[in-house]
């Protein structure tokens, strides 16, 4: 092409044929048959043009730049100092820019060119942590939950340090399969801190006492939560991030033990004691006293915590054999872990053990916890809105619609119990499996934070005991429903006669 006829063209044309000339000049750039005279002229020409007054001709020339393999370096360079548009045009997209170039980009461009970044299908290590320490949140989180995003644990740590507080980060990053389990517990620890600041408060009046107590509870209940969630060789990392940081303690171990994560237990004593893992959990499989006593004491907890953690691993042992463990149906784990921890304060209060009022507390909450957690999955399991549709045979006979219970206001009068209960039953609204009803939930109440625990001297372990199985029958839907998952005055059969003012049941 002859150059100067082209700068004589181009300082007359509208920008419309402008635009057409970036599409064709960047195509004939392209060409592999270009030889090195018309290669020079028309680099001159789209170097021009990257200095075009009208901005649409310059984002025209950087969207087919960025298709393109092998454009001009300097080029690039112009159009990526350019306005934040077109800058994120070249930044999301040209396959010619390196990660030291991106990395650099990151530091001094306008956030939405940093969005643009987060978003390219591949991001290295470098870019990912200059992300990690100078992009806005709004390219925070494209980054995170960018799946070609290569996060190393410098940068993952960087993410939750500045912006851990925020709901859609700590979400995000849960989510992630590659985020290590040190990670996770760092994001729930933020999420425990916004949980203190809520129920507490952050005020200059602040009870700072009260703050630390929820904030500590909040943190135990979320650290068990992962670890029963965490994969098989996440444990001893969990363990190992807990005590490099001062977070395993006695209480927390304890709560593990009461609602059945004896997986935690057996990593946490593992560490603490300096046994493998597989010695530690055959020694609370056989759960011999003496054994139980042994791995107590050398973990350094307090000789006063030994009734209860007895109790817990021996009651763990006894209801796997009376019910088999999780059986698969809804809120299985909550119901199991509930069972647990109230079998354990039961045992504790029948015995009238020595524990300590501040002891005694702490296992009052721990089976409130798991009572509230029950009742949570109770109720998911039976709210139409959590359920799955229902799949209809169309060539299925239609089944008999059942007699369902209609509630009209009437005039208030007395009906008895016995029709009241026939009527009812008929209805068949929902069935409950008679079983031998446990203990009653507990109140809540506060309890005591217990100081860091440490490991000492290592104990002989016996044989490896077998495993128990977890598995289970499935169950019907409702099957799962059980007296204990009610108050017990809801069991207790009426007396009299039953009054119900202005409303009236009959059957439709």
């Amino acid at each position: 092409m002859e150059l100067d006829g082209f700068f004589h063209w181009i300082a007359e044309a509208a920008p419309e044929r402008r635009l057409v000339a970036a599409d064709r000049l960047v195509r004939t750039y392209a060409s592999p048959d270009l030889d090195e005279a018309k290669r020079e002229s028309v680099e001159a020409a789209l170097t021009h043009l990257a200095r075009d007054p009208d901005p649409a001709v310059r984002r025209r020339l950087a969207e087919r730049l960025s298709t393109a393999r092998g454009a001009p370096g300097h080029l690039l360079e112009t159009l990526l100092a350019d306005e934040p548009e077109t800058a994120a045009i070249v930044a999301g997209r040209s396959p010619d820019l390196i990660d030291a170039e991106l990395a650099d980009l990151v530091g001094w461009a306008d956030p939405s060119v940093c969005e643009a970044v987060a978003d390219r299908p591949t991001l290295g290590p470098s870019v990912a942590m200059a992300l990690a320490s100078a992009a806005d949140p709004s390219a925070v989180v494209r980054l995170i939950a960018n799946p070609g995003a290569v996060l190393p644990l410098e940068a993952l740590e960087r993410v939750v340090e500045r912006f851990g507080d925020r709901a859609e980060v700590r979400e995000l990053l849960m989510q992630r399969p590659d985020v290590p389990i040190a990670v996770r517990h760092r994001v729930l620890e933020k999420l425990a801190e916004a949980i203190g600041r809520h129920i507490v408060g952050d005020g200059d009046d602040v009870d700072a006492d009260r703050l630390a107590e929820v904030t500590g509870d909040a943190r135990d209940r979320a650290t068990v939560a992962l670890s029963a969630r965490a994969a098989p060789g996440e444990a001893a990392d969990l363990v190992e991030h807990l005590r490099s940081t001062g977070q395993l303690t006695t209480r927390l171990v304890l709560r593990a033990a009461c609602i059945g994560d004896l997986r935690f237990v057996e990593a946490a004593l593992a560490g603490l004691v300096g046994l493998p893992s597989g010695r530690v959990a055959a020694l609370l499989g056989e759960g011999r006293r003496s054994a139980l006593a042994a791995l107590h004491r050398r973990a350094g907890m307090p000789l006063r915590t030994f009734p209860a953690f007895a109790a817990a691993i021996e009651e763990h042992r006894r209801l796997m054999r009376e019910t088999g463990g999780w059986d698969g149906t809804p809120g299985d784990r909550a119901r199991f872990a509930r069972r647990l921890v109230e079998r354990v304060l039961t045992r504790v209060r029948d015995r009238d053990l020595e524990l300590g009022d501040d002891l005694l507390l702490l296992l009052r909450r721990f089976a409130a916890d798991a009572a509230r957690d029950h009742m949570r999955a109770v109720t998911a399991a039976r709210d139409p809105r959590l359920l799955p549709a229902p799949v209809v045979d169309a060539e299925a006979p239609a089944a008999e619609a059942p007699e369902v219970i209609v509630v009209e206001p009437v005039p208030a009068r007395e009906i008895s119990v016995e029709a009241f209960e026939a009527e009812l039953y008929t209805a068949d609204v929902f069935a409950v499996r008679s079983e031998e009803a446990g203990p009653s939930a507990p109140e809540t109440i506060e309890g005591s934070v217990e100081p860091p625990i440490t490991a000492e001297a290592e104990v002989e372990a016996p044989a490896a005991a077998p495993e128990i199985g977890f598995e289970e029958p499935a169950v019907g839907l409702f099957d799962f429903a059980r007296p204990e998952d009610f108050p017990p005055e809801w069991l207790e059969p009426p007396k009299g006669r039953l009054e119900l003012p202005g409303f009236m049941l009959r059957a439709a």
